[in-house]
């Protein structure tokens, strides 16, 4: 609702709409304004992976919510201040290490097929993570 109404509002000029909503809204840019929708979904997603029973499931569901927030925002870039975006991806690599790390502690019987996943993601999250921050610091240098 909020995300069809703003521009509505803003033309309107009204005041009181935009001071209850800037928290929401301005951080983002004009046209990235979905991310916070996005953001706010994604973030309920992680609050609910840990009512799941299933350890190998609850792993598996946070790592691919948190491979898919990192790549929208790597993709659209949606924060207005550069360094947001990078400390948002961040977090997602940090969850995605804490969330492998956490699968060597799974007591299953596909114990070995777990474990193999998870040091694929730390490695290639590991092999990654060098090459974003370098990428990062030549763009903030440009």
């Amino acid at each position: 609702y909020i995300l069809n109404v703003f521009p509505h509002k803003v033309r309107e000029g009204n005041v009181r709409f935009l001071n209850t909503t800037q928290f929401l809204l301005l951080r983002y840019k004009p046209n990235r304004r979905w991310c916070a929708l996005f953001l706010i979904c994604r973030n309920m997603l992680v609050a609910v992976v840990p009512t799941f029973p299933d350890p190998v499931f609850q792993v598996v569901l946070l790592q691919s919510i948190s491979l898919l927030g990192l790549v929208v925002i790597q993709q659209f870039q949606p924060c207005r201040v550069f360094l947001v975006n990078v400390s948002e991806a961040a977090l997602s690599i940090g969850t995605l290490l804490a969330g492998s790390l956490a699968s060597f502690f799974i007591d299953d019987p596909y114990l070995v097929s777990i474990s193999r996943l998870a040091m694929a993601v730390i490695i290639a999250t590991g092999s990654v993570f060098p090459i974003g921050i370098a990428y990062g610091i030549l763009r903030l240098l440009r």
